[in-house]
């Protein structure tokens, strides 16, 4: 049997509170249907779908919708306006812009100092290749993360 994995996208719903009959009317169309003497209902790829309190439904396309149990429902969607983050410290530090505090720029400019001796001397012993290459990215990568850790960590 084959696995598959649903593809995310944004959708609009609404969920049914035993009342809101007129909301539905609007997001469904012709395609909500409430009896006289019934139980309300979404035709779904051609199929009447009853329509219970707690449902929701889903509008995919124009003419294409779901209906869940909120059980179901809570648990594949989140409101696409009202994502939350809970706060982490560790992501706070790693994106706040860093001001220099007195003596940092003296810092920085050691650092780069030092690995720049290192560049240059890599850059007179070893032939030009991928590698000699790499090397520099990594200098220049590893000058980066020392001053990261000064500036984020002072």
């Amino acid at each position: 049997m084959a696995k598959y994995k649903e593809i995310s996208m944004e959708v609009e719903a609404l969920q049914y509170d035993g009342t809101n009959t007129a909301d539905l009317h609007e997001l469904c169309g012709n395609y909500f249907c409430e009896p006289v003497d019934g139980t309300p209902y979404v035709k779904v790829a051609g199929q009447n779908v009853e329509l219970f309190a707690s449902d929701y439904v889903v509008k995919i396309d124009e003419d294409d919708f779901c209906v869940y149990s909120s059980d179901y429902f809570d648990r594949a969607y989140t409101s696409a306006t009202e994502i939350e983050w809970k706060e982490n410290p560790e992501i706070e530090k790693m994106f706040k812009y860093h001001a220099p505090k007195e003596g940092q720029p003296e810092i920085y400019e050691a650092i780069r100092s030092k690995v720049k001796g290192v560049a240059y001397y890599i850059d007179e012993i070893t032939p030009k290749s991928r590698e000699k290459s790499l090397a520099m990215t990594k200098l220049e990568e590893a000058v980066m993360w020392a001053n990261a850790a000064v500036a984020r960590n002072e």
